[in-house]
């Protein structure tokens, strides 16, 4: 059984290295590594560079069409009968792919998926993440999808591939198209780990991607998400009452209830983690986020007008 790792990468330049270390110290080595490239920043050298030292890495040139163009791309490329998609920020546990291989071995997987949990929090902005998990985590409104990161080759082609117009929530679409096709992901006994955003850079370049990224069908798949606990819905709330309040005075009652809502779930996030300072800038940080989204959605739909008027 030949195993191919696809790592489409965007941009990686200091993250790919222990991407791909992580990849080359498995029990079980891969067959090939093909990292599909679209980067502007050295990324590509990094990749040639490791690759004199990790055996049956490849880099490819991207067409800069996004992530799931570049994912079908290496998959096309790929000669492996088992086919694993590894986002350039998850580190794979050292038996990864020893228990992917035992797990295909039964012809009636078709579909696998690791645990993925994100790193224990060490650094600051690492806590922050960790305090924005443990907030959504057993709430009603969590999403839980299972994605595989593991395809056997004939699945992922009977599937159709990524569709190649998203460049985000790719995943989602592939999980809808694979309950439809009545196909399950099993789990391996085995733990990827996610990296989540190590600065304030890191987290407006996430937040400005996923604002870049959104196309209109993705928003039926997103509704729950508009009512997250401080998310889209309540920031949005919050600014209008704020806003109103100038010109309509009763407008203050409103703020005064988004904000002991706002004081509830803070307090939430202080007991569920016992972190006090990454509680108040995660605090902050979903504010942020909610209107960096809203700035690149609304700067591509203008755009988008202006190209169709002009």
């Amino acid at each position: 059984m030949r195993i191919s790792v696809i790592i489409p990468t965007y941009n990686e330049s200091a993250g790919i290295a222990e991407t791909l270390a992580h990849v080359y110290a498995q029990t079980r080595n891969p067959d090939e590594v093909i990292v599909v490239d679209d980067s502007t920043d050295d990324t590509p050298k990094k990749v040639l560079a490791l690759a004199k030292k990790y055996k049956g890495l490849r880099l490819v040139k991207g067409a800069r069409c996004g992530v799931s163009a570049a994912k079908n791309l290496g998959a096309k490329i790929a000669k492996g009968d088992v086919l694993v998609f590894l986002d350039a920020d998850v580190l794979l546990g050292d038996n990864c792919l020893e228990v992917a291989e035992k797990k295909f071995r039964d012809k009636a997987v078709k579909l696998a998926y690791w645990a993925n949990p994100s790193r224990v929090p060490k650094t600051f902005m690492e806590k922050c993440n960790y305090v924005r998990i443990m907030h959504l985590a057993g709430r009603s409104v969590a999403e839980l999808i299972e994605t595989p990161h593991a395809y056997r080759r004939e699945t992922f082609e009977q599937l159709g591939g990524f569709d190649a117009s998203l460049r985000y929530f790719e995943d989602r679409d592939m999980h809808n198209r694979i309950r439809a096709a009545g196909l399950r992901a099993v789990s391996m006994d085995a733990v990827a780990e996610h990296v989540e955003p190590s600065s304030l850079g890191d987290y407006y370049k996430q937040a400005s991607w996923l604002g870049k990224s959104l196309v209109p069908r993705m928003f039926k798949w997103r509704m729950m998400a508009l009512f997250y606990p401080l998310g889209p819905a309540y920031w949005f709330s919050f600014l209008a009452a704020f806003l109103l309040s100038f010109f309509y005075p009763a407008a203050k009652y409103a703020v005064l209830a988004l904000t002991f809502v706002l004081i509830i779930e803070f307090i939430w996030c202080v007991l569920k983690t016992h972190m006090l300072l990454p509680s108040i800038a995660y605090v902050i940080m979903s504010f942020a986020r909610q209107f960096i989204v809203a700035y690149f959605v609304v700067k591509r739909a203008l755009t988008s007008l202006v190209r169709r008027f002009s």
